[in-house]
């Protein structure tokens, strides 16, 4: 098979070709700059300044592109709970551990959605199974002792005169 180029005959159409190239050259370049320059916001972000609505949307859209993402299931949960979608949250953090179950940021999230819901004994239940496993400096140990001693001073757990397993530094209410 020959190829054959056909080039235009006189110097005012190649001028015009060439006028027509670089003006699309130059639109191209302009899109992809722009396009680069928007880039997603970091949902993270959106969750620690309160646009919790923003942030889920944001997680949800990167849980599409990558369904084992735990960094944006735990942020997705977090901004489902402080929006007071709690239900969702227990949904999508149950979702996420069966990816991870041992992820100790899913398990206190969830364990917070079911404090929410009502969900007492599965709510301690998780509080627990998370200060037994997450290391001395986890960001939201206070937040666990917080809610199960809250279950336990409120009565909605009866325990026989402990709240918590003796687990390390983490001793018994009671």
């Amino acid at each position: 098979m020959n190829l054959v180029l056909i080039f235009p005959a006189n110097a005012q159409c190649k001028d015009k070709i060439m006028k027509k190239s670089i003006l699309t050259l130059i639109i191209i370049s302009l899109f992809s700059i722009q396009s680069f320059a928007q880039q997603r916001a970091d949902a993270l972000v959106l969750y620690r300044n309160g646009k919790y609505a923003e942030a889920i949307k944001i997680c949800e859209q990167e849980i599409v592109e990558d369904p084992q993402n735990i960094d944006s299931y735990c942020v997705l949960c977090w901004s489902l709970v402080r929006n007071r979608q709690y239900a969702e949250a227990e949904q999508r953090s149950a979702e996420a551990r069966k990816i991870n179950s041992t992820d100790v940021r899913l398990i206190e999230i969830q364990a917070e959605a079911k404090f929410y819901l009502g969900k007492n004994t599965a709510a301690l239940e998780l509080f627990q199974y998370y200060l037994a496993n997450v290391p001395a400096n986890g960001s939201r140990i206070g937040n666990a002792l917080f809610y199960g001693r809250n279950l336990y001073s409120s009565g909605k757990i009866s325990a026989c005169g402990y709240f918590f397993f003796d687990c390390g530094s983490y001793r018994a209410f009671g």
